[in-house]
């Protein structure tokens, strides 16, 4: 097997092999309880159901858009904080006791508190903010512990300012590392809101539509939604493999 077919067999075949065998367990399964609600089948039917409901699509672009959000100002903070703390031992130290205890702190906890004081809508982008950006933080921080010092000195001796220090030295040395944990973050963050959208129980939402199909036993629609959430995180995932290993390339060479 030549390394282009075992390209194609880890990447393609693979994946989709490993699909229909989830499937035909799951039709399995649901033969062998007998009930047809739940099936493959019938969570297909329900998922073409939705795609033709306007609801659905108003909920989904609400719930994406509250993901995009929450990930864009995490990840903006946590990259403006680990460059702070890369060059600042006072931030990294105030910083350090910070990010243990948002993590620590129950993700459930978090939205029943914000949901008393903030609209559901705002509190689920606050929760994706708090949940993210310790994450954000702590896989970037290394990585601006990692960019050379020399060329930092010889920014500062050409007169740079922070901004074109942050867009000549730190970007071009942490690109990779950049959109690689950019990509798998939004993700991560569209999971976080959903979440969030289920407990707060937001108007116009993923979460929400989850919600009403658990209280009148809809399984069929409840389990769509989820696939639909999960297709689109593999999608994310999919495309941010594609463009780091493209990103790569050059480099190799």
């Amino acid at each position: 097997m030549n390394r282009k077919t075992k390209e194609i067999y880890k990447s393609v075949l693979f994946p989709i092999g490993v699909l229909l065998s989830a499937l035909l367990i799951w039709e399995v399964a649901s033969i062998a309880s007998g009930k047809a609600e739940g099936s493959p089948a019938s969570t297909m039917r329900a998922v073409m159901v939705l795609f033709g409901q306007q609801t659905f699509w108003r909920a989904l672009s609400a719930t994406l858009l509250r993901s995009l959000i929450s990930f864009a100002v995490s990840f903006l903070f946590a990259l403006i904080f680990a460059i702070m703390s890369s060059k600042v031992d006072t931030v990294r130290r105030i910083l350090a006791p910070i990010i243990t205890t948002i993590r620590c702190v129950p993700t459930m906890a978090v939205v029943l508190i914000l949901i008393v004081t903030f609209k559901a809508s705002v509190a689920t982008v606050i929760v994706g903010m708090l949940v993210l950006f310790p994450t954000f933080y702590s896989a970037l921080l290394p990585v601006v512990d990692s960019v050379d010092k020399q060329m930092l000195e010889a920014a500062e001796v050409y007169g740079a300012n922070g901004w074109q220090k942050i867009v000549y030295v730190y970007m071009p040395y942490m690109r990779n590392a950049v959109i690689e944990n950019a990509l798998s973050g939004i993700s991560l963050a569209i999971k976080l809101i959903v979440s969030a959208e289920v407990i707060s129980q937001a108007a116009r939402s993923i979460g929400m539509m989850m919600q009403d199909s658990r209280m009148y036993l809809q399984s069929d629609r409840l389990i769509a939604l989820t696939l639909v959430i999960v297709f689109i995180c593999i999608l994310i995932d999919g495309v941010g493999k594609l463009v780091c290993s493209g990103l790569k390339k050059p480099n190799k060479e």
